[in-house]
Protein backbone atom coordinates (compact mmCIF):
# COMPACT_ATOMS: atom_id res chain seq x y z
CA UNK A 1 0.00 0.00 0.00
CA UNK A 2 0.88 3.63 -0.81
CA UNK A 3 0.15 6.73 0.99
CA UNK A 4 0.26 9.29 -1.55
CA UNK A 5 -0.22 12.60 1.00
CA UNK A 6 2.24 14.04 2.80
CA UNK A 7 1.60 12.99 7.07
CA UNK A 8 1.90 15.46 10.01
CA UNK A 9 5.40 15.29 11.84
CA UNK A 10 5.95 14.33 14.84
CA UNK A 11 9.67 16.42 15.52
CA UNK A 12 11.22 19.52 14.36
CA UNK A 13 14.51 17.69 13.10
CA UNK A 14 15.23 15.88 9.64
CA UNK A 15 18.92 15.17 9.30
CA UNK A 16 20.14 11.63 9.33
CA UNK A 17 19.59 8.05 8.73
CA UNK A 18 18.34 4.78 9.92
CA UNK A 19 19.05 1.02 11.11
CA UNK A 20 18.07 -2.54 8.77
CA UNK A 21 16.28 -4.64 10.08
CA UNK A 22 18.02 -7.80 10.73
CA UNK A 23 15.93 -9.67 12.89
CA UNK A 24 15.57 -12.75 11.36
CA UNK A 25 19.42 -13.52 11.76
CA UNK A 26 19.46 -12.11 15.72
CA UNK A 27 16.50 -14.39 17.29
CA UNK A 28 18.98 -16.56 18.76
CA UNK A 29 21.12 -14.03 20.39
CA UNK A 30 19.39 -13.63 23.70
CA UNK A 31 17.22 -15.04 26.08
CA UNK A 32 13.48 -15.62 25.65
CA UNK A 33 11.68 -14.98 28.73
CA UNK A 34 8.61 -17.22 29.85
CA UNK A 35 5.40 -14.25 29.97
CA UNK A 36 4.29 -16.90 32.74
CA UNK A 37 6.74 -15.84 35.37
CA UNK A 38 5.65 -12.71 36.34
CA UNK A 39 3.40 -10.07 36.07
CA UNK A 40 3.13 -7.58 33.64
CA UNK A 41 2.79 -3.31 34.10
CA UNK A 42 2.19 -1.21 31.11
CA UNK A 43 2.14 2.59 32.30
CA UNK A 44 1.14 4.39 28.59
CA UNK A 45 1.58 8.46 27.71
CA UNK A 46 -0.89 9.84 25.31
CA UNK A 47 -0.25 13.56 24.68
CA UNK A 48 -2.34 15.68 22.00
CA UNK A 49 -2.21 18.98 24.00
CA UNK A 50 -0.04 21.33 24.17
CA UNK A 51 -1.29 24.49 24.64
CA UNK A 52 1.08 25.17 27.60
CA UNK A 53 4.20 24.74 24.99
CA UNK A 54 5.11 27.64 22.74
CA UNK A 55 5.28 27.85 19.20
CA UNK A 56 6.23 26.10 16.92
CA UNK A 57 5.12 23.12 18.92
CA UNK A 58 1.62 22.32 17.99
CA UNK A 59 -1.15 20.02 18.94
CA UNK A 60 -1.70 16.70 17.45
CA UNK A 61 -4.35 14.54 16.12
CA UNK A 62 -3.98 10.95 17.38
CA UNK A 63 -1.29 10.45 20.06
CA UNK A 64 -3.99 10.11 22.31
CA UNK A 65 -5.68 7.76 20.29
CA UNK A 66 -2.34 5.74 19.59
CA UNK A 67 -2.27 5.30 23.46
CA UNK A 68 -5.69 4.51 24.41
CA UNK A 69 -5.87 1.52 21.54
CA UNK A 70 -2.28 0.12 22.89
CA UNK A 71 -3.94 0.22 26.35
CA UNK A 72 -6.86 -1.81 25.46
CA UNK A 73 -4.64 -3.66 23.57
CA UNK A 74 -2.30 -4.64 25.89
CA UNK A 75 -5.25 -5.38 28.95
CA UNK A 76 -6.87 -8.00 26.79
CA UNK A 77 -3.21 -9.77 26.92
CA UNK A 78 -3.21 -9.48 30.53
CA UNK A 79 -1.22 -6.32 31.13
CA UNK A 80 -2.23 -4.61 34.27
CA UNK A 81 -2.30 -1.08 32.58
CA UNK A 82 -2.16 2.49 33.66
CA UNK A 83 -3.20 5.11 30.85
CA UNK A 84 -2.30 8.50 31.09
CA UNK A 85 -3.42 11.19 28.43
CA UNK A 86 -3.40 15.12 28.55
CA UNK A 87 -4.53 16.58 31.48
CA UNK A 88 -5.92 13.82 32.73
CA UNK A 89 -9.75 14.76 32.18
CA UNK A 90 -10.06 12.24 29.22
CA UNK A 91 -12.31 9.21 31.74
CA UNK A 92 -10.54 7.59 33.98
CA UNK A 93 -6.59 8.54 33.64
CA UNK A 94 -4.24 10.14 35.04
CA UNK A 95 -2.33 13.39 33.19
CA UNK A 96 0.33 12.19 31.04
CA UNK A 97 3.05 15.04 32.60
CA UNK A 98 6.47 14.92 33.82
CA UNK A 99 5.38 14.53 36.93
CA UNK A 100 2.74 11.78 36.97
CA UNK A 101 5.92 9.84 35.46
CA UNK A 102 7.77 9.79 38.16
CA UNK A 103 4.87 8.75 40.33
CA UNK A 104 4.87 5.71 38.01
CA UNK A 105 8.70 5.30 38.25
CA UNK A 106 8.19 4.91 42.03
CA UNK A 107 5.17 2.58 41.72
CA UNK A 108 6.86 0.63 39.66
CA UNK A 109 10.40 0.68 42.07
CA UNK A 110 8.30 -0.09 45.18
CA UNK A 111 5.53 -2.76 43.49
CA UNK A 112 7.18 -4.92 41.30
CA UNK A 113 9.54 -8.05 41.44
CA UNK A 114 12.82 -8.95 39.58
CA UNK A 115 10.11 -11.49 37.79
CA UNK A 116 8.13 -8.87 36.31
CA UNK A 117 7.56 -7.05 33.11
CA UNK A 118 7.04 -3.16 32.60
CA UNK A 119 6.87 -1.42 29.68
CA UNK A 120 7.10 2.67 29.49
CA UNK A 121 5.11 4.21 26.04
CA UNK A 122 4.74 7.55 24.82
CA UNK A 123 3.44 8.84 21.83
CA UNK A 124 3.85 12.79 21.62
CA UNK A 125 5.92 15.37 20.04
CA UNK A 126 9.94 15.10 20.62
CA UNK A 127 12.74 17.04 20.23
CA UNK A 128 16.23 18.01 20.56
CA UNK A 129 18.38 20.28 22.31
CA UNK A 130 22.32 20.33 22.58
CA UNK A 131 24.14 18.04 25.65
CA UNK A 132 24.70 19.49 29.00
CA UNK A 133 27.81 21.57 29.21
CA UNK A 134 27.71 22.55 25.17
CA UNK A 135 27.74 25.36 23.47
CA UNK A 136 24.21 25.48 21.43
CA UNK A 137 25.71 23.76 18.18
CA UNK A 138 26.22 24.56 14.90
CA UNK A 139 25.08 21.75 12.36
CA UNK A 140 27.46 19.41 11.55
CA UNK A 141 27.03 15.64 11.73
CA UNK A 142 30.26 15.30 13.58
CA UNK A 143 30.63 17.94 15.98
CA UNK A 144 28.23 18.10 18.77
CA UNK A 145 25.72 15.82 20.60
CA UNK A 146 22.49 15.95 21.22
CA UNK A 147 19.89 15.18 24.32
CA UNK A 148 16.66 13.77 23.04
CA UNK A 149 13.56 14.64 24.71
CA UNK A 150 9.79 13.30 25.26
CA UNK A 151 7.22 16.18 25.83
CA UNK A 152 4.63 15.46 28.13
CA UNK A 153 1.84 17.59 29.50
CA UNK A 154 1.94 20.78 31.09
CA UNK A 155 0.37 23.93 31.70
CA UNK A 156 3.65 25.69 31.18
CA UNK A 157 6.68 25.21 28.94
CA UNK A 158 9.24 27.50 27.87
CA UNK A 159 11.18 26.06 25.15
CA UNK A 160 13.20 28.84 24.32
CA UNK A 161 15.37 28.88 28.04
CA UNK A 162 17.12 25.39 27.58
CA UNK A 163 17.43 22.92 29.36
CA UNK A 164 15.61 24.55 32.56
CA UNK A 165 12.59 25.64 30.45
CA UNK A 166 11.79 22.25 28.88
CA UNK A 167 11.85 20.35 32.37
CA UNK A 168 8.66 22.17 33.42
CA UNK A 169 6.93 19.45 31.00
CA UNK A 170 9.59 17.27 28.88
CA UNK A 171 11.87 14.38 29.89
CA UNK A 172 15.32 13.85 28.52
CA UNK A 173 16.78 10.22 27.40
CA UNK A 174 19.33 11.21 30.25
CA UNK A 175 16.71 11.48 32.97
CA UNK A 176 14.52 8.45 31.67
CA UNK A 177 17.92 6.30 31.65
CA UNK A 178 18.68 7.20 35.08
CA UNK A 179 15.26 6.85 36.97
CA UNK A 180 14.76 3.20 35.17
CA UNK A 181 17.43 2.09 36.81
CA UNK A 182 15.82 1.93 40.24
CA UNK A 183 12.80 -0.32 38.73
CA UNK A 184 14.41 -3.48 40.53
CA UNK A 185 13.75 -6.04 37.08
CA UNK A 186 15.63 -6.76 33.71
CA UNK A 187 12.67 -7.42 32.52
CA UNK A 188 12.11 -3.24 31.04
CA UNK A 189 10.76 -1.86 27.63
CA UNK A 190 10.22 1.17 26.34
CA UNK A 191 8.57 2.47 23.28
CA UNK A 192 8.47 5.58 22.08
CA UNK A 193 6.74 6.89 18.91
CA UNK A 194 8.13 10.35 18.51
CA UNK A 195 10.44 12.07 16.45
CA UNK A 196 14.31 11.59 17.22
CA UNK A 197 13.30 8.42 19.44
CA UNK A 198 16.24 6.97 18.34
CA UNK A 199 18.05 9.01 20.54
CA UNK A 200 17.11 7.39 23.37
CA UNK A 201 18.98 4.44 22.38
CA UNK A 202 22.26 6.75 21.45
CA UNK A 203 24.10 6.80 18.47
CA UNK A 204 26.96 4.35 19.83
CA UNK A 205 24.13 1.51 19.65
CA UNK A 206 22.55 2.00 16.61
CA UNK A 207 24.20 1.27 12.80
CA UNK A 208 23.12 3.34 10.15
CA UNK A 209 21.16 1.52 7.28
CA UNK A 210 20.15 4.71 5.09
CA UNK A 211 22.96 6.79 3.78
CA UNK A 212 21.41 10.82 3.39
CA UNK A 213 22.73 13.96 2.31
CA UNK A 214 21.93 16.66 4.61
CA UNK A 215 22.17 20.62 3.40
CA UNK A 216 21.63 23.14 5.93
CA UNK A 217 19.57 20.91 8.43
CA UNK A 218 17.15 19.43 5.79
CA UNK A 219 17.65 15.62 3.87
CA UNK A 220 18.49 16.50 0.42
CA UNK A 221 18.82 12.76 -0.88
CA UNK A 222 18.56 9.01 0.65
CA UNK A 223 20.42 6.24 -0.52
CA UNK A 224 18.81 2.82 -0.06
CA UNK A 225 20.86 -0.19 -0.05
CA UNK A 226 20.40 -3.93 -0.19
CA UNK A 227 18.42 -5.02 2.99
CA UNK A 228 21.22 -7.38 3.59
CA UNK A 229 24.38 -5.50 2.87
CA UNK A 230 26.98 -7.63 4.03
CA UNK A 231 28.85 -4.69 5.63
CA UNK A 232 25.87 -3.49 7.75
CA UNK A 233 25.23 -6.73 8.53
CA UNK A 234 28.12 -7.87 9.99
CA UNK A 235 28.18 -4.10 11.68
CA UNK A 236 24.75 -4.29 13.47
CA UNK A 237 25.78 -8.32 14.66
CA UNK A 238 28.49 -6.96 16.32
CA UNK A 239 27.26 -3.82 18.07
CA UNK A 240 24.04 -6.17 19.03
CA UNK A 241 26.06 -8.95 20.20
CA UNK A 242 28.53 -6.94 22.42
CA UNK A 243 25.58 -4.57 23.52
CA UNK A 244 26.60 -4.81 27.10
CA UNK A 245 29.88 -2.88 26.18
CA UNK A 246 27.93 0.04 25.27
CA UNK A 247 27.61 1.48 28.90
CA UNK A 248 27.28 5.25 26.71
CA UNK A 249 24.02 4.82 25.33
CA UNK A 250 21.64 6.91 26.69
CA UNK A 251 19.23 4.16 28.05
CA UNK A 252 21.91 1.49 28.64
CA UNK A 253 20.88 -2.30 27.35
CA UNK A 254 21.09 -3.76 30.66
CA UNK A 255 18.36 -1.22 32.27
CA UNK A 256 16.18 -1.50 29.49
CA UNK A 257 15.17 -2.24 26.10
CA UNK A 258 14.25 0.66 23.65
CA UNK A 259 12.31 0.17 20.32
CA UNK A 260 11.77 3.14 18.84
CA UNK A 261 9.33 4.90 15.86
CA UNK A 262 12.68 6.47 14.38
CA UNK A 263 16.17 7.49 14.21
CA UNK A 264 17.94 10.15 16.72
CA UNK A 265 17.45 12.47 13.43
CA UNK A 266 14.21 11.29 12.03
CA UNK A 267 10.61 12.47 12.43
CA UNK A 268 7.86 9.88 12.88
CA UNK A 269 4.45 10.55 11.37
CA UNK A 270 0.86 10.23 11.99
CA UNK A 271 -2.23 10.31 10.51
CA UNK A 272 -3.80 8.97 6.93
CA UNK A 273 -5.72 6.06 6.37
CA UNK A 274 -4.57 4.50 9.53
CA UNK A 275 -5.49 7.33 12.13
CA UNK A 276 -2.66 6.74 14.15
CA UNK A 277 1.18 6.99 13.93
CA UNK A 278 1.95 5.11 11.78
CA UNK A 279 4.60 3.26 14.04
CA UNK A 280 2.27 2.34 16.36
CA UNK A 281 -0.25 1.18 13.92
CA UNK A 282 2.15 -1.08 12.80
CA UNK A 283 2.89 -2.44 16.15
CA UNK A 284 -0.84 -3.06 16.96
CA UNK A 285 -0.98 -4.92 13.51
CA UNK A 286 1.45 -7.31 14.49
CA UNK A 287 -0.78 -8.70 17.17
CA UNK A 288 -3.43 -9.04 14.41
CA UNK A 289 -4.54 -12.67 13.57
CA UNK A 290 -3.57 -13.77 9.84
CA UNK A 291 -5.75 -16.60 7.95
CA UNK A 292 -4.45 -19.45 10.27
CA UNK A 293 -5.15 -17.72 12.85
CA UNK A 294 -1.32 -16.70 14.04
CA UNK A 295 -0.62 -13.40 15.00
CA UNK A 296 1.18 -11.48 11.78
CA UNK A 297 4.75 -10.52 13.37
CA UNK A 298 4.96 -14.11 15.55
CA UNK A 299 7.42 -15.06 12.98
CA UNK A 300 8.15 -18.21 14.86
CA UNK A 301 4.73 -19.36 15.19
CA UNK A 302 5.27 -20.17 18.82
CA UNK A 303 2.68 -18.12 20.33
CA UNK A 304 4.07 -14.84 21.53
CA UNK A 305 4.88 -11.69 19.69
CA UNK A 306 8.35 -10.62 21.14
CA UNK A 307 10.24 -6.88 21.16
CA UNK A 308 12.70 -8.22 18.67
CA UNK A 309 9.89 -9.59 16.08
CA UNK A 310 7.57 -6.28 16.79
CA UNK A 311 11.08 -4.73 15.22
CA UNK A 312 11.01 -6.45 12.62
CA UNK A 313 7.36 -6.56 11.65
CA UNK A 314 7.20 -2.95 12.14
CA UNK A 315 9.65 -1.94 9.82
CA UNK A 316 8.63 -4.04 7.28
CA UNK A 317 4.81 -2.51 7.35
CA UNK A 318 6.66 1.32 7.41
CA UNK A 319 8.37 0.43 4.48
CA UNK A 320 5.25 -1.00 3.04
CA UNK A 321 3.41 1.95 3.89
CA UNK A 322 5.97 4.52 2.11
CA UNK A 323 6.40 2.14 -1.17
CA UNK A 324 9.24 1.13 -0.24
CA UNK A 325 11.33 4.32 0.42
CA UNK A 326 10.98 5.28 4.11
CA UNK A 327 12.51 8.57 5.29
CA UNK A 328 12.21 7.12 8.68
CA UNK A 329 12.33 3.62 10.41
CA UNK A 330 12.02 2.07 14.25
CA UNK A 331 15.59 1.14 16.29
CA UNK A 332 15.79 -1.16 18.41
CA UNK A 333 18.44 -1.32 21.04
CA UNK A 334 20.26 -4.53 22.69
CA UNK A 335 18.58 -6.03 25.94
CA UNK A 336 19.81 -9.28 27.61
CA UNK A 337 16.09 -10.99 27.28
CA UNK A 338 13.56 -11.11 24.46
CA UNK A 339 10.92 -9.80 26.06
CA UNK A 340 6.90 -10.72 25.55
CA UNK A 341 4.82 -7.52 24.24
CA UNK A 342 1.50 -9.74 22.84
Amino acid sequence: MTNTFTPPLRRQYLLLSILVSVLALLSDSCSFQNPEEGKAYAFLYGVSKFDGYIPPVTNLDYTDDDARALSELLAREGWTVFLRIDDGSAGGTEAASRAQLLLDLAYAKENLSSSDRVLFYFSSHGGQGYASGQEEPILSEDEYDYNEWILLYTESANLYQYPEGWRQGAVSDDELGQWLKDIPTRKKMVIIDTCNSGGFIGPQAAMEGLTTEVIFGEIVSIDYPQIFDPALVENTLGLYIFFPRLDTADLPAWDAVVLAAAGERENSVEGGVFAHGWFTWALMQGASKDSLDVMRADYNGDGYVTVLEAYQFTGEEIRRYSGGEPYFLPRISGSPYDLVLF
